[in-house]
């Protein structure tokens, strides 16, 4: 068991309507009221200035410049094997060198968009088999083509966030459960998903987290929250209605803002989450990702409460 003791991410000052995105990308598969009346997206954060590697170092330096030590990290890890390049270099060890984390070992993972919540089950055995103490984990995402926005039923975003974990911190991590499943739709179109379709949507979802509250003997009564991705309000509203649980117990105050900002919207709406005081220490609640990697689906539940 390992907490989680930082959180922090970056977002871009420029925002640009979706609307205006959807007209830009013009694809007439799209259904534009079916992602902006539906879904519930607005706004989408849009990097113009920083590079990769200025985000993320962004954070970095505002991690230190709050009291913080870096030096003693053990274990990098970073979102996105194929894209952590900076120019000439590699991003996570431009990291490493720039504020001389000695004798650290860099582990690339790439799930795409639950890479961190997956990363957690890895930082989880490194710090319990005392193979490391203090673990940093990464990630960005960023479009340079506004026709690449689109993805599936979400629009994307620019950002970065960073997590330290370790044996001390305000959230505590008791547990995760990554599953991988055969993905069995990928329509653009929320409004023509049949109703088999909206059942498979959330069903491995639902079936990952059951196995993980099963196997840490939680009933599912006692989950006060459930922080998903920024992917689209109707797929949570799914989600509720399939774990049978109130779509106001889902933490979903981010899609609408910045839209989806791949495996960054883990670190910012859990941070947001955290300091949004709704609940109590010792209540627990659920982080629930997914990642897709061609024609699959890697869905991640971690089990959290606030120490």
């Amino acid at each position: 068991m390992i907490d989680i003791s930082y959180l922090d991410y970056y977002l871009p000052n420029h925002y640009e309507k979706a609307a205006d995105l959807l007209v830009a990308i013009n694809d007439e598969e799209i259904n534009s009221k079916s992602l902006i009346d539906f879904g519930g997206l607005d706004n989408v954060a849009i990097e113009y200035y920083l590079s990769n590697f200025e985000m993320v170092d962004s954070l970095i330096t505002k991690y230190i410049e709050k009291g913080n030590d870096i030096s003693d990290v053990d274990y990098i890890i970073c979102n996105g094997a194929d894209r952590v390049f900076w120019e000439s270099g590699s991003i996570p060890h431009e990291i490493a060198s720039k504020y001389n984390i000695k004798n650290v070992s860099i582990i690339p993972v790439n799930q795409q968009c639950s890479t961190m919540s997956s990363s957690m089950e890895l930082a989880d055995a490194l710090i319990s088999s005392n193979k490391g103490k203090k673990i940093l984990m990464f990630t960005f995402s960023r479009s340079y083509d506004v026709k690449k926005r689109i993805e599936n039923v979400t629009l994307l975003g620019d950002g970065a966030a960073m997590m330290i974990l370790e044996k001390k911190g305000n959230i505590k991590v008791i547990d995760a459960c990554s599953r991988s499943f055969k993905r069995k739709t990928n329509t653009l179109d929320m409004s023509k998903l049949t109703d088999l379709q909206k059942t498979n949507a959330s069903f491995y979802m639902k079936e990952t987290i059951k196995e993980l509250l099963e196997r840490d003997n939680i009933d599912f009564d006692e989950i006060k929250y459930i922080i998903p991705q920024n992917l689209n309000k109707m797929l949570s509203k799914l989600d509720a209605k399939n774990l049978g649980i109130d779509y106001k117990n889902f933490f979903v105050n981010n899609i609408s803002r910045c839209g989806h900002i791949g495996d960054v919207d883990t670190v910012m709406n859990l941070k947001d989450f955290y300091e949004s005081n709704l609940v109590k220490q010792g209540e627990k609640y659920l982080l629930v990702t997914s990642g897709a990697i061609g024609t699959s689906l890697t869905y991640v539940a971690v089990l959290l409460e606030n120490n």
